[in-house]
């Protein structure tokens, strides 16, 4: 069996107005190029409903409710090391039907969390430590003035990194997407 496709709703308006100035359902079909069963379908809507819009469908039912979907973000942002697997494991201990990771990865695409490598913080030897104690201690009272002489450029949108990029630990991780 063909599955039958939606006509368009000027398809739709052009059929009835077409049809109201009287030309038959064959010529219709044959001056818009669609199928004549097309044609005397949207008419008999048309004469039955009065509206050229088609019923509304039901669609698959929800496997998750909505506090559900709001947990399973709120819990992946609390905690940003989560996985996929854990939060699924962590929702199913208090459902009788269980939800798939599948389902669970897609909530959190839908809310902007995409599963990203979590950057790892450059180990400090205990040399390198006192170093920037004294380093911060002595900087610690600079006034606004004296931190633009040191770095020239500094502004309200300055932004930077001290931490190396390329130590990526293993654990993946939950990130908005930022875009």
């Amino acid at each position: 069996m063909k599955i039958k496709k939606e006509l368009l709703s000027e398809i739709r308006s052009l059929v009835v107005t077409l049809s109201k100035k009287g030309e038959s359902i064959q010529k219709i079909a044959k001056s818009l190029r669609i199928f004549k069963g097309a044609v005397q379908r949207t008419l008999e809507r048309y004469r039955s409903t009065g509206k050229l819009k088609s019923k509304s469908r039901s669609g698959r039912l929800r496997k998750t409710t909505k506090i559900e979907d709001d947990a399973v973000i709120i819990v992946s942002k609390l905690n940003r090391r989560l996985t996929a697997p854990e939060i699924t494991a962590h929702l199913n201990t208090r459902r009788e039907d269980p939800v798939s990771v599948s389902t669970i990865k897609r909530q959190l695409r839908k809310a902007g969390l995409f599963g990203r490598m979590v950057v790892k913080n450059p180990l400090l030897r205990t040399e390198n430590k006192h170093k920037r104690f004294i380093w911060t201690k002595q900087h610690h009272n600079w006034t606004r003035n004296q931190w633009k002489k040191y770095y020239g450029l500094m502004n309200e949108n300055l932004k930077f990194s001290v931490q190396n990029v390329s130590c990526l630990c293993t654990a993946i991780g939950w990130r908005e997407d930022i875009r």
